[in-house]
């Protein structure tokens, strides 16, 4: 078949209809048949010198013997061959290979030990479903040269992405849903953003399983500004079972129209877990993926932000990325990660920071401070400007007024022993010990202190250092006496 296409440039077009590279058993000739579509698509002729030039340095070609094989090919061909009827028997035998391996893994499945029925029927099923792509000339994917560029839009500059999905994490009772409200009323009206960028104009869908529509999201919507006529609210649908919750994926559907009535820019579905279908496991990360995939999609396909919201789980690991609730696959799947918590320089605790834990698209944004004060019978919230506190270090602080206290003495601690400039780690935990400062809670002040560890010198000399950074606050330091005499020690 490869060699009717050297006698006959033409047949290739016949060839193409019916096989892809993919096809092909043997190794030499996937490569060939690559070739000649490179170099059809490059207007050139394909012969054995342009074909024997294009793959001289191929090594599989080189050890199927080179000019010589691909010559080979076109030996007594006619010119009128049946091309196309070979086409259909290479891309026949490329099928029965499929089918025979999808067929071996099904069975294999189905002989583990373990194995457990829902979850191999469901394999089988995919497996078996894909077999409906094989059909004569469907190549899955898109060449990249096919793709136009498109710049990364923004709902809220380096924070919220057009078109893809954000997670909002947060502790209850931190103002998570006021905030969401608060880009609500901006978007619906085309109002700049709380650092003062400018905004995006459009509808807006909210999707609120935990606030009543009258006496809580309305009111907040109108106090805060918005033009309540291009905000949906979508609580609950109808089907034949009668009133109840959207459940995603199985529902999007039905979103997309509620988002599509309003020209929608801005999708709020808070919490997520709420909105979640049943036979979705929040902690699988398998499931969650599933999940979330088709709404990206369609986030991507009506040009859409969505706006996730999280609760916090219990772990005290420190890494924004893992304090979410549920699955990591939640976080893996968003574009752009923001974080709620208390202010640590607020000590009314009025004050919340709003920080980035994950920016896939652009530089990470500073933090920015925010407040909830009473409006006409509701709230609305009130930007403070920027933040020095990082998410991490927002989350290395403990909610314990008490331990609080003992993170910000260590705080208080390193910017007093660290402000001459460098000092051994090892001497920073020697004096730390001795001032009664705990392991943990000295790394906790590092963290919320944006103090580093680096190796310092080269070689067998060389030692870790701590160091503040370079914009730490000269005002905060003291004289460290004042830790010895606290803690008795001379």
């Amino acid at each position: 078949m490869l060699g009717a296409v050297l006698v006959d440039n033409a047949h290739l077009r016949v060839v193409e209809s019916t096989v892809s590279a993919a096809d092909f058993f043997l190794a030499p000739y996937r490569h060939i048949f690559r070739a000649m579509q490179m170099l059809a698509s490059g207007g050139q002729l394909i012969d054995h010198v342009t074909l024997s030039d294009a793959l001289r340095d191929d090594p599989i070609i080189r050890n199927a013997g080179g000019a010589a094989f691909i010559s080979a090919l076109a030996d007594g061909m006619p010119r009128l061959a049946p091309v196309r009827q070979w086409a259909r028997i290479v891309h026949d035998a490329s099928v029965l290979r499929t089918v025979a391996h999808v067929g071996q893994t099904i069975m294999d499945d189905a002989l583990e030990s373990n194995a457990k029925a829902p979850e191999v029927v469901e394999r089988m099923q995919n497996r078996v479903g894909s077999l409906g792509t094989l059909s004569a000339g469907y190549i899955a994917g898109v060449l990249a040269s096919e793709v136009q560029i498109e710049r990364v839009e923004w709902v809220w500059d380096a924070r919220i992405p057009l078109g893809k999905i954000t997670v909002l994490d947060g502790d209850p009772g931190l103002g998570k849903s006021a905030l969401t409200i608060d880009l609500a009323a901006r978007i619906s009206t085309g109002r700049s953003m709380p650092d003062d960028t400018r905004g995006i104009e459009g509808g807006v869908l909210i999707m609120n399983a935990e606030d009543g529509e009258a006496d809580t999201i309305v009111p907040r919507l109108a106090a805060m500004g918005a033009n309540l006529d291009r905000v949906r609210i979508l609580k609950t649908i109808t089907d034949s079972s009668g009133e109840r919750q959207p459940a995603i994926p199985g529902d999007l559907a039905t979103i997309e129209r509620a988002a599509v009535s309003v020209d929608a820019r801005f999708i709020v579905i808070d919490p997520l877990m709420a909105f979640l279908s049943g036979a979705t496991n929040s902690f699988r990360d398998q499931d969650i993926r599933r999940a979330l995939a088709p709404l990206a999609t369609m986030a991507e396909r009506i040009k859409a932000a969505v706006l996730t919201v999280r609760h916090l789980n219990k772990a005290l690991d420190g890494n924004p990325l893992y304090r979410g609730g549920g699955s990591i696959g939640i976080i893996g799947a968003a574009r752009s990660g923001l974080l709620v918590a208390r202010d640590p320089d607020d000590e009314n605790g009025e004050v919340r920071v709003l920080a980035v834990t994950k920016t896939n698209l652009g530089p990470c944004p500073s933090s920015l401070r925010y407040s909830i004060t009473p409006e006409r019978g509701s709230i609305r919230v009130h930007w403070g400007g920027e933040s020095r506190h990082r998410a991490s270090a927002l989350l290395a602080l403990p909610e314990d007024s008490e331990a609080r206290n003992a993170v910000e003495e260590a705080e208080l601690f390193l910017r007093t022993i660290l402000a001459d400039g460098p000092l051994a780690a090892n001497e920073v935990s020697r004096v730390a010990k001795s001032s009664g400062f705990a392991r943990r809670t000295l790394e906790r002040a590092k963290k919320l202190l944006g103090a580093r560890a680096r190796r310092s010198g080269y070689g067998t000399g060389s030692e870790w250092v701590w160091e503040l950074p370079k914009n730490a606050n000269d005002d905060h330091t003291s004289d460290l006496a004042v830790f010895g005499q606290a803690n008795g020690s001379s």
